[in-house]
């Protein structure tokens, strides 16, 4: 009976071995996929970071390269735009007053020459005294007001208010009556709002004086009498025409 026992104990113990062994060898296969799996993300890992690393290294030499680029389009523009325009009107130093006017504000240049090299502030159309129209440019030169009257696109006139402008003479806004009552062959003109002093030296250039045009009487008046009455007055005002010489 003893026997017949030990032998199905061996037979179970023999099957049972079998499965054990069996599945071991499975485990060895895992781990042969697991080490397989783990090169393969390293792998794919290390390929990532190559491909970040030579794009990063190309956008940034395309940035460097996009930056020069816009640097030399931009440079040019840049000093274009920061280098003054030169709105002194053709004047360097004093203004000097002639007979056709100041700088580059002369009679017959044409407002666009003049718009070109001097400052003007103020474009408009104003109505005079006799009730029409005029196109009056107002314009600033080394911080003085000049005002010019335009007909049919050229300066026809310019009025001076500031004494800085004279005329190589020394006549200016300022200048006593006596004096330019003194030139040769002075000639004396009424108007509306004054009396005007024309020197034939100057012509172009009217000096006026706040000066009633006559006497009281209505009686015009002669140089000595203004001398004698109105010597110390000053000129406050000039304006430059176009010179026209009497025959």
């Amino acid at each position: 009976m003893r026997p017949s026992v030990v032998f199905p104990v061996a037979l179970l113990l023999c099957s049972c071995a079998q499965p054990g062994e069996q599945a071991g060898a499975p485990k060895s296969d895992s781990a042969a996929a697991a080490d397989s799996a783990l090169t393969a993300v390293a792998s794919a890992k290390k390929e990532t970071k190559g491909n970040k690393a030579r794009e990063g290294t190309t956008k940034a030499a395309l940035s460097e390269r996009s930056g020069a680029s816009s640097q030399d389009s931009t440079g040019p523009a840049k000093a274009n735009a920061s280098r003054p325009v030169d709105t002194r009107c053709g004047i360097k130093g004093n203004p000097v007053l002639t007979t056709t006017g100041v700088g580059s504000l002369a009679i017959g240049r044409s407002v666009d020459v003049v718009k070109g090299s001097c400052r003007v502030i103020r474009d408009v159309m104003e109505l005079t005294g006799q009730g029409t129209l005029e196109n009056v440019l107002t314009l600033v030169i080394g911080g003085d007001i000049y005002r010019a009257t335009v007909t049919n696109g050229l300066i026809s006139r310019i009025t001076v208010r500031t004494p800085r402008a004279g005329t190589r003479d020394g006549l200016r806004i300022g200048t006593p009556l006596s004096r330019v009552a003194a030139m040769k062959g002075v000639k004396l003109a009424e108007g509306e709002d004054g009396l005007y002093l024309l020197p034939p030296t100057h012509c172009g250039l009217s000096f006026r004086f706040s000066i009633q045009s006559r006497w009281p009487t209505g009686r015009p008046w002669t140089i000595p009498e203004l001398v004698r009455r109105h010597g110390t007055r000053p000129v406050d005002r000039i304006f430059v025409t176009r010179c026209v010489q009497s025959a």
